[in-house]
């Protein structure tokens, strides 16, 4: 039999980004960063009808992602990014807790939304490591520190 200190080490925590391309403009750049890290950055593929990327992050950290949309043409009008899913750990935080976000663009819609149409940026930030973010905003209240 197992005992606590038998098990296995986590240290990150795996990330799943899931975005759908609803109206493709082949000109749009997008760039998403996971903890000041790029993840990817590159035109839009308007082939494709979705990108899907995975990731980790540190189980001690704070949680920080930000997609950026720039060089957007709006003669040719606007496309359209819908962010389907962003979990952590196999624990969906997009769209569920799409009112902790932020969107500064040059059209100044500054509401939390999931879709996407504007050169500017998309941001969650936790602040507070993930697990701790994830209790205060699920109402289960607040861990002490330090809890792992």
């Amino acid at each position: 039999m197992k005992n606590f200190y038998d098990l296995t080490v986590i240290d990150n925590f795996k990330v799943l980004i899931e975005l759908d391309f609803i109206k493709c403009i082949d000109t749009t750049n997008i760039e998403i960063n996971l903890n000041d890290c790029n993840i990817y950055d590159g035109l839009l593929d308007c082939n494709a009808s979705s990108l899907n990327l995975i990731s980790l992050v540190p189980i001690n950290k704070p949680f920080k992602i930000e997609i950026k949309l720039s060089n957007i043409d709006y003669d040719f009008g606007h496309p359209t990014i819908k962010i389907k899913n962003i979990s952590v750990d196999n624990k969906q935080i997009m769209p569920k807790y799409n009112y902790t976000t932020n969107y500064i663009n040059d059209n100044t819609i500054n509401t939390p939304t999931e879709l996407l149409e504007f050169n500017g940026v998309w941001s969650l930030d936790t602040v507070v490591p993930f697990k701790e973010w994830l209790h205060e905003v699920s109402g289960k209240g607040v861990l002490l520190r330090p809890y792992f």
